[in-house]
């Protein structure tokens, strides 16, 4: 089972854990890092019309990410604040894929 990676530059990557089971907190890191940060912290929102899981920063405004357009629209009708927009790189998984 495929992942959607999506960065802020509106690439959608598809990705698979490392193991080929489940996303690693480390890989999670990976996924949604921005230079701004230092040290990421991985906010999950289920995407209940979907069934899956979107993993993103947790502190994305804070730190004024890049709004990611594409996750956004992709993500709209889920979204808790869809006015503000979803704010850099994310990662979208099924449940099954998280550890």
């Amino acid at each position: 089972m495929t992942a959607k990676w999506i960065k802020t530059d509106g690439t959608i990557t598809e990705v698979t854990p490392k193991d080929g089971v489940g996303f690693s907190l480390e890989e999670l890191y990976e996924y949604i890092k921005h230079p701004k940060i230092p040290d990421p912290m991985v906010e999950t929102q289920t995407l209940r019309s979907k069934g899956l899981i979107l993993c993103c920063e947790e502190n994305a405004m804070a730190y004024d990410l890049e709004p990611n357009n594409v996750a956004t629209m992709e993500c709209a009708v889920d979204v808790i604040q869809p006015d503000k927009g979803i704010l850099g790189n994310v990662l979208i998984c099924h449940p099954s894929q998280l550890e």
